[in-house]
């Protein structure tokens, strides 16, 4: 195990952190590590490629060997294949890194290019304007001339009287002053300026920004030359072997448009190297986020194919795969799409038929034939109700209720040592919940060491490293989840005893650090960097799901990874709002035998499809038609490959947001994304006819849709600590915090509903026992108002009486000079 001899520690210890920050610095600090892990991995990068380690089991070993000791895993019997782990791990995580830092700079030089641009064309409207005013002005007084000049040249003169008439008119307006002048020329510029133009030039200052920031790392990203687009390789290369300062561009440029080609070269056709640089990274940012240009070793950046089991493996195991997956039933793209076309046939009949025989009154149309659908209000939760029955609670400690619920669920049994059951050393279950609330509750170890007895910083911090890992806090939130299965309380929520009607939802936290997972948010405006925390929720107040994303992210694909990566709710129904929706993720949720059910806004004027002609549709006389008629053919061609992606996903080889941003990232889209997205119009248009037809499916969207919130509000309330925003920069960092986040609210939900078993079976009045039992059914098990998550007041400490902590005699005795005293000693 080497040395890092600059520290005087382990190079183990070293590259444990991987830096956020985008400053030229940190970059190069990164870099100075990144080329220390290459020139190690290069020396057993043969053994990794045979070897072939699957993700999952590179983070499951990598995560052990950067939590414990180098001393432990020095002397640990499988060191060898820790530390290999641990090694590709790194190499992949920080080119990951590099190229997330490629694409945060070249988006930021495009929004300040932006701005730039806003902010030139407003600071010169005011002469903009004046020079338009004086336009208009000067063509109305030539307008008047020429009219006074033919009434001039009907005249029945001479023609010497006639020529001193005109040139009376003409003396009339004055000549332009040169402000005037000024002003008229800025506005001629303006009309025949390029705009093209304009923006190249303010991409060219920024260029030293980002060659400081990019150049490095261009020169140590390790390309796929296999699925790479070549040209582009060959120039990138050409840019780095000359520094960053070529001084010419490379031979090939078919990577660029011939506008841009032209404007590498100015008047004196001198080579426009500031240009081409911020041109060269900017496609280069494309290229990757399109999948054009990909990663040898990555997690997030390889190809597309890469992520999926291959299609010879596929055909020559089809059936066993299917199977394993559980899709043999989609195995006939044949029989899946004529049971489709019945299915959207009886569909159109019924929700046409039933609004023409007045069944269906929510539903009417506007001027435009456009579906208008009304749904009563759906009562929400009484929360007022169901709390009085906890009053007699108040206020229980959150560390108390922890360990009251640990008492029945055992959840800390599950909290393993990264080493495994017999390691040695395990913290009390009292440092087990301090570092939990510590975590959970956004209060952070140190001040938690500081504010609780019993405990230290070192402990709190060994137990939060090598305790309370993500994997660790997940399995504790499943088992509480799977507790609470075998109560029959909470089977009073259930609308339906046979399904599992499930919600999602994101909710944004700023993020102080510098962060490459937090970014500007698209759905909630503001000036801090951001992050979306997405939660699940069932219809029994099971908060089974939890993950951290950038704030620019959708939250459609990642709705996905909710259901394929949780092994205790089995959902049978998803409701999100449309923030959660695209016609792809249909597709794939009913791939996944899930019935997709958000609430679209502006359902009305969303297109409908099916297999018939709108002429078809229109001969029945039908109201409710579709707008295109589905491509068939697409679907079919692609379905293989669907089939291929569905067992990819099912068999967690890949997660559906790696896969979905790699495919809708693509120019002229990927044909599987089109066919997703094809399948998956068939799938949204019988959604929106039952939506419109069925007032119950209606409202149980709001209802569920309702708890979500409720939750958002419970969420924020348990996570009150740091202002309530991330202090970490890592996106295993932030959810780890938020998974200790969510086994507190499953505790005190657990809580709940072990409370109000407790007092129903205490219970023998009958009309008392139906009362708790409809406050129950209509009310919430989240519920925390007797909840003390704040710590508690201990004035005992304070004794008879305290002693004084601030002299305050001689501190209200000290004097100190004015500002203008100061300038009075400076002068003497």
């Amino acid at each position: 195990m080497q040395t890092d001899t600059a520290y005087e520690r382990p190079l183990l210890q070293a590259f444990k952190t991987v830096s956020q920050v985008e400053q030229p610095k940190a970059i190069k600090a990164s870099l100075t590590l990144f080329k220390q892990v290459k020139t190690i991995f290069e020396q057993v990068e043969g053994a990794v490629t045979e070897l072939d380690f699957s993700d999952a089991t590179l983070s499951h070993y990598a995560h052990r060997t950067g939590q414990d000791r180098p001393a432990h895993i020095k002397e640990h019997e499988s060191r060898h294949l820790f530390l290999l782990c641990f090694l590709v791990h790194q190499y992949r995580v920080r080119q990951d890194t590099f190229v997330d830092i490629v694409l945060s700079c070249v988006k930021a030089t495009e929004h300040i290019t932006g701005r730039k641009r806003q902010q030139l064309y407003f600071a010169t409207n005011r002469q903009r304007r004046s020079a338009t005013l004086l336009t208009i002005r000067s063509r109305h007084q030539y307008a008047r001339q020429i009219e006074q000049i033919r009434q001039v040249m009907a005249l029945e003169e001479e023609p010497v009287r006639k020529l001193a008439r005109i040139d009376a008119v003409l003396a009339v307006e004055p000549p332009l002053t040169v402000e005037q002048q000024t002003l008229v020329d800025q506005l001629d510029g303006e009309m025949h300026r390029s705009e093209e133009q304009e923006k190249r030039t303010l991409l060219g200052e920024r260029s030293a920004w980002m060659g400081n920031r990019l150049t490095g790392i261009l020169g140590v990203l390790h390309f796929n030359p296999d699925t790479s687009d070549v040209v582009l390789l060959s120039a990138i290369k050409h840019y780095v072997e000359r520094h960053g300062k070529p001084t010419a561009p490379a031979k090939d440029l078919s990577w660029l448009s011939e506008a841009d080609r032209q404007a590498l070269y100015n008047a004196g056709d001198r080579f426009n190297r500031r240009l081409y640089r911020v041109l060269l990274m900017s496609t280069l940012a494309h290229h990757l986020r399109e999948g054009t240009m990909n990663l040898k070793h990555s997690y997030r950046y390889r190809s597309l194919e890469e992520y999926l089991i291959g299609k010879a493996y596929f055909q020559a195991n089809r059936e066993r795969l299917l199977a394993e997956a559980g899709l043999s039933h989609f195995a006939d793209s044949k029989r899946v799409l004529q049971t489709w076309r019945t299915k959207l046939t009886t569909q159109y009949a019924q929700t046409n038929r039933r609004h023409q025989q007045g069944l269906n009154t929510h539903l009417s149309f506007d001027k435009d034939n456009r579906p208008i659908i009304d749904t009563p209000k759906v009562e929400k939760p009484d929360v007022g109700r169901i709390s009085d029955y906890f009053n007699p609670a108040r206020y229980i400690s959150v560390l108390n209720l922890l360990a009251e619920v640990d008492s029945s669920a055992h959840f800390l049994t599950g909290l393993e040592h990264l080493a495994g059951k017999n390691s040695k050393g395990r913290p009390s279950p009292g440092t087990f919940f301090a570092a939990i609330v510590a975590l959970g509750c956004n209060i952070g170890i140190e001040k938690m060491a500081a504010i609780c007895k019993g405990v230290n910083t070192s402990t709190l911090q060994l137990t939060v490293d090598m305790f309370l890992s993500s994997q660790n806090l997940k399995a504790g939130n499943d088992r509480l989840i799977r507790l609470k299965e075998e109560l029959a309380l909470p089977e009073l929520h259930r609308r339906d005893p046979d399904g599992r009607h499930t919600a999602s939802d994101g909710q944004k936290y700023i993020v102080t650090e510098d962060s490459l997972n937090a970014d500007f948010s698209y759905k909630y405006p503001g000036f801090d960097k951001a992050v979306t925390v997405n939660t699940g929720i069932d219809d029994r107040f099971a908060l089974f799901h939890t993950s951290v994303v950038s704030a620019a992210e959708r939250e459609a694909p990642y709705m996905i990874d909710i259901h394929l990566h949780n092994p205790v709710v089995k959902s049978t129904i998803h409701s999100t709002d449309t923030h959660g929706f695209s016609e792809a993720v249909f597709g794939i949720m009913h791939l996944l035998d899930i019935f997709f059910a958000p609430r679209l806004k502006g359902i009305g004027k969303l297109q409908l499809y099916d297999f018939i002609s709108v002429k078809q549709h229109e001969a029945q006389a039908s109201r409710l038609q579709p707008d295109a008629v589905v491509n068939e053919p697409l679907i079919e061609s692609q379905w293989e490959d669907m089939l291929r992606l569905m067992i990819s996903l099912k068999l967690k080889q890949v997660t559906a947001w790696q896969v979905l941003k790699r495919l809708s990232a693509y120019t002229r889209q990927h044909p599987l994304y089109r066919a997703l997205k094809e399948f998956g119009r068939l799938v949204k248009t019988d959604f929106i006819l039952r939506y419109y037809d069925e007032l119950s499916l209606r409202q149980s969207i709001e209802k569920q849709l309702s708890r979500i919130e409720l939750v958002n509000r419970f969420s924020k309330a348990v996570f009150f600590g740091g202002n309530q925003v991330f202090g970490v920069a890592t996106k295993e960092e932030q959810e780890r915090i938020i998974h200790a986040r969510r086994l507190i609210q499953n505790s005190v939900i657990l809580w709940n509903y072990l409370y109000l078993s407790e007092l129903l079976s205490k219970t023998t009045d009958q009309t008392q026992l139906e009362s708790v039992l409809n406050a129950v059914r209509n009310g919430t098990a989240i519920v925390w108002h007797h909840v003390n998550l704040q710590g508690e007041y201990d004035v005992d400490q304070l004794g008879g009486g305290s002693a004084n902590r601030f002299d305050w005699p001689y501190l209200s005795g000290l004097r100190w000079p004015t500002a203008e005293k100061d300038q009075l000693l400076n002068s003497i």
